[in-house]
């Protein structure tokens, strides 16, 4: 609608008394989007009656327990794309505790996880959702390369999703994907006792131009914070789980003596003898 008026992201700022970054943070994931606001930026953009009472209605239908079929809230797997969260990041940091992050998957890996994790799919869903998480990874071809620091806890390696042969073959794209120079692999090995990462799974995004924001995923829904002192303490967590993880060079080595447990023998080697070629 902004665009339709020809207005730029400044003008709207201005016009309404507001900052750049508030009108950025409302138009990439609607946080600051009240009723007031709503209301000055639709007449700003001259916007039809009719259609500015339903935009209305649907804001309020947002704070109203039950109006949202739950089923809306599963897992998207566009969803980074689509509110432009991870498209417009030029860092991400990834705690990741159970699985491999989306952006490192393999097909047929990302496709077990879609198939047994959220709600019964037909194929041809699961079909969609498995190329949209795969082409995610077009960010690290970028002229601008995202920068992708991640931080796997080895029970993620030792998790046979999709079965032995699935599993190799991620692993093996781990070790790859770890030699291009804008990620950054590391494993946090058993063993390390109490840490931060015991309280689960987290990412940080970072812009350019904008406040960072943590995203912490379940089932049903994402949570995104971005007070200050949310991202503050979850910098502290980060710098400490990478503290305690392996450096990348050991952290390859691991993934090759659990990917080596995985080569089945009937296959010609076994794993006491898979080559490095293999890997």
């Amino acid at each position: 609608m902004r665009k339709e008026q020809r207005l730029t992201s400044r003008d709207v700022a201005k016009e309404l008394g507001i900052s750049l970054a508030t009108v950025s943070r409302i138009e990439t994931i609607g946080l600051g989007l009240h009723r007031d606001a709503l209301v000055e930026l639709l007449t700003l953009y001259k916007v039809p009656r009719q259609k500015k009472v339903g935009l209305l209605q649907m804001l309020e239908r947002l704070n109203e327990p039950g109006l949202v079929d739950r089923s809306d809230l599963q897992s998207n797997e566009n969803a980074a794309n689509w509110i432009g969260l991870e498209q417009d990041a030029t860092r991400i940091l990834s705690y990741q505790t159970t699985l491999v992050p989306g952006l490192l998957q393999t097909f047929p890996y990302a496709k077990a996880v879609i198939e047994g994790f959220g709600p019964r799919l037909t194929e041809e869903e699961v079909a969609d959702r498995t190329n949209d998480r795969i082409a995610r990874q077009g960010l690290f071809r970028r002229r601008r390369p995202l920068q992708f620091e991640v931080v796997l806890h080895e029970a993620v390696l030792r998790e046979l999703v999709g079965g032995p042969d699935v599993m190799h073959s991620q692993l093996v794209h781990l070790l790859e994907v770890s030699q291009n120079p804008g990620i950054d692999l590391r494993v946090l090995p058993f063993g390390r006792g109490a840490h931060p990462g015991l309280g689960g799974k987290f990412v940080i995004m970072e812009y350019r131009d904008l406040p960072s924001i943590v995203l912490l995923e379940n089932k049903v829904a994402d949570l995104y914070l971005e007070e200050k002192a949310d991202i503050a303490a979850y910098r502290l967590s980060w710098q400490d789980i990478r503290a305690l993880a392996l450096g990348p060079e050991d952290s390859a080595m691991l993934i090759k003596q659990v990917a080596r447990t995985l080569w089945p023998a009937e296959k010609g080697r076994g794993s006491d003898h898979l080559a490095e070629e293999q890997l």
